[in-house]
């Protein structure tokens, strides 16, 4: 619910910067949630963002993506925030999505998990990695590296990686940037951000590298902990 919150407030003040820029911009947002009791924190929200059209579906979000994309206007930009409860599914199930005309996606990739089970031996885990990974000779990559003694940061660079370049192959992307949210206490890896798109502003990137830039990652943090902030006082 509070994820909701701070999306809805960010679709509010990009509402609000278009209008001073003299444009009055449609904004809708299409919310799925699947548990029960959750889906119920949903049912006044719409009353509480009467700026932005607000859409709820309570459903799997796999099963609901079909209708999603049915309800978003053809010609319409499209803006798709991915942040996965469990990272175990077929990445060629949202390949509709990911081909979507006049559309960008940030993913959040649950990389701790994956890290830990893209070296398992059980035939089903290394199943599920797969269908989420499907492209590529990153497993080959993987093994060298372990072989070289390899750090996290070799990992992360190789699984992230080929996880950028199963968005872009399956979803035509011209650029897939990659930014590393750190922990809030500490300058370690929480989780990378990979933003997808095929709008020219992003021309000259293919990943946008952690090493050396720290401060991105940084303002990363710092604005997540802020959101969380403002949201709780304005909750």
């Amino acid at each position: 619910m509070a994820l909701f919150g701070i999306a809805l407030n960010a679709l509010r003040q990009a509402k609000a910067t278009w209008k001073a820029a003299g444009r009055d911009v449609k904004m809708s947002a299409f919310l799925v949630e699947q548990d029960s009791v959750a889906y119920g924190r949903l049912a006044g929200i719409a009353a509480r963002y009467p700026d932005v059209e607000v859409k709820t579906y309570h459903d799997n979000f796999l099963k609901a993506l079909p209708i999603i994309l049915d309800d978003i206007p053809a010609a319409a930009f499209a803006f798709f925030f991915i942040d996965p409860k469990d990272w175990r599914f077929r990445l060629h199930d949202l390949a509709k999505m990911l081909q979507r005309p006049r559309s960008e996606v940030i993913f959040n990739f649950m990389f701790d998990f994956i890290n830990r089970a893209a070296s398992m031996k059980e035939p089903a885990i290394a199943q599920d990695v797969d269908e989420l990974i499907p492209y590529g000779d990153w497993r080959e990559k993987l093994e060298q590296a372990e072989q070289r003694g390899a750090t996290s940061e070799d990992r992360k660079a190789i699984i992230v990686d080929a996880f950028g370049e199963n968005l872009a192959k399956i979803g035509s992307y011209n650029y897939v940037a990659e930014t590393t949210v750190l922990r809030p206490l500490s300058d370690r890896a929480l989780l990378p951000l990979l933003r997808d798109t095929t709008s020219e502003r992003y021309r000259g990137l293919s990943r946008l590298p952690t090493e050396g830039t720290p401060r991105a990652s940084e303002n990363a943090r710092d604005n997540q902990s802020e959101a969380c902030r403002s949201h709780h006082r304005s909750a």
